[in-house]
């Protein structure tokens, strides 16, 4: 059995708000259920799997978006970002501050997980002689549970080779007890053809899905660059609310714009921001004060996107427009534009990676029944094809969906900005041979407040 689960985005705790500790108890009883259901063969026997295989498909420790990398300013001679140079003594220790920070701040996470992979968790029924299961056994049938880590945008730091950074990975190893090694964690499946040889049992072939987008992924470079993304995230994202803290310590109001990299879709995250900083609560002063900061803020990402993501002339005028926009127009005006962007681009449900997913070589040779992806967060499945190489098996494209507390915009009345929170979680459940009495796939998704 192999379960696929991606972006979890577990962080530091200075930006986001995590999903609930509930869902990885409730993780547990879903992966009992689901090796017991797996028991059961084709010929109606209950024969007990030996063992679970869960594929971790990218963005699952969010090393991007932590304030502490803003410990340091542009220009200062220890100046440390993503972006930078990373083979400084002081870019490995400011990631594994970060990672320690991390599995500290989810520690019911590390606990959860490591119980599963490690403490035997994951119990079933044996089998009795006429192939039913036994559930009065004192001595119950135990599933090895193993977890591969692959990368995707937001951890992609964990590529990076070097023997300190093979220290920082064997920590994440331990705390979670992943069937890994402690080498650069793969961003292509092709990096680990143990991998890949357990992923085509099961007909699968996945990728996180960031390479599809100029702005997550840098394709002269490769995967151990940063990219504009990085800065996007830290530098805006992460920033402001976090320069808007420091000047309004007391006032709760800012403390909620941590939260805004859980809204979704991305295009709603400038509306939100600004119904959260124009709050008739605040005076005229106070606002005055935080337009100051965000120009600030804008200026400065603008800056350092010149000298360290220079860009086609065409897009650097689009975002040089953008940055007219962001510091010279009024938030409400600024807040309409992204109203208009949002209903434009966002009119059928959001962005899908489908098309790429019918360019994959593995889909066109046929080696694969189902192309999975991650990165978008939205779950999707679409039919590709059939697969006439394999009786006519059906081949499709799933998106992985994430685990992650979320603020959305309601559809009814955009303008009136009301968003919705709530936590998403959604993982994939692919099986082999007779595993499900012969069924190939199940999917979950679960929406809870």
């Amino acid at each position: 059995m192999l379960v696929i689960i991606s972006d979890l985005h577990l962080g530091d705790g200075t930006c986001g708000k995590p999903i609930k500790p509930s869902a990885f108890r409730l993780f547990e009883t879903r992966l009992k259920d689901l090796a017991y259901n797996a028991s059961w063969r084709t010929n109606g026997k209950y024969r007990p799997i030996s063992e679970i295989n869960i594929l971790w498909l990218g963005d699952i420790l969010d090393l991007i978006h932590s304030t502490n990398w803003l410990d340091t300013k542009y220009g200062a001679d220890d100046y440390t970002r993503p972006w930078t140079d990373n083979s400084a003594p002081i870019f490995l220790k400011k990631t594994r501050e970060i990672t320690r920070e991390i599995l500290k701040n989810n520690r019911h996470a590390v606990d959860a997980i490591y119980n599963i992979t490690r403490n035997n968790a994951i119990m079933i029924p044996p089998a009795i002689g006429d192939g039913q299961p036994d559930p009065t056994a004192k001595e119950k049938h135990v599933v090895k549970v193993n977890i591969y880590y692959m990368l995707g945008n937001h951890d992609w730091i964990y590529h990076l080779p070097g023997e300190g950074f093979d220290e920082v990975r064997q920590e994440i190893i331990e705390a979670f007890g992943l069937a890994n090694d402690k080498s650069p964690f793969p961003h292509d499946i092709e990096e680990s053809p143990a991998l890949a040889k357990l992923l085509a049992q099961y007909k699968v072939y996945a990728r996180h899905g960031d390479i599809f987008s100029p702005f997550t992924y840098n394709k002269e470079k490769g995967r151990n660059a940063s990219t504009l993304s990085d800065a996007f995230s830290l530098e805006v994202v992460s920033r402001f609310p976090f320069e808007v803290e420091k000047e309004f310590e007391d006032n709760i109001i800012f403390k909620n714009l941590h939260y805004l990299s859980n809204v979704r879709p991305l295009l709603a995250s400038p509306i939100w921001a600004i119904s959260q900083i124009t709050s008739d609560e605040l005076s005229p002063s106070e606002q005055k004060k935080i337009r100051k900061l965000w120009d600030e803020t804008v200026r400065d990402f603008f800056v350092l996107q010149r000298k360290y993501f220079p860009l086609s002339p065409l897009l650097q005028t689009l975002l040089q427009t953008l940055f007219f926009l962001l510091i010279n127009f009024p938030f409400s005006t600024y807040t309409n534009i992204a109203l208009w962007f949002y209903r434009y681009f966002w009119k059928d449900g959001g962005y899908s990676l489908v098309e790429y997913a019918l360019k994959e070589p593995a889909f066109l040779e046929k080696k694969a029944n189902y192309i999975i992806y991650g990165h978008f967060h939205n779950y999707e499945m679409e039919p590709l094809d059939l697969n006439n190489n394999e009786a006519t098996q059906p081949q499709l494209y799933f998106n992985s969906g994430t685990w992650r507390a979320y603020n959305a915009l309601a559809r009814y009345n955009p303008n009136a900005k009301h968003f919705i929170a709530y936590d998403a979680l959604t993982y994939l459940t692919f099986y082999k041979e007779d595993q499900r009495e012969g069924r190939r796939f199940e999917t979950w998704t679960e929406a809870s407040q």
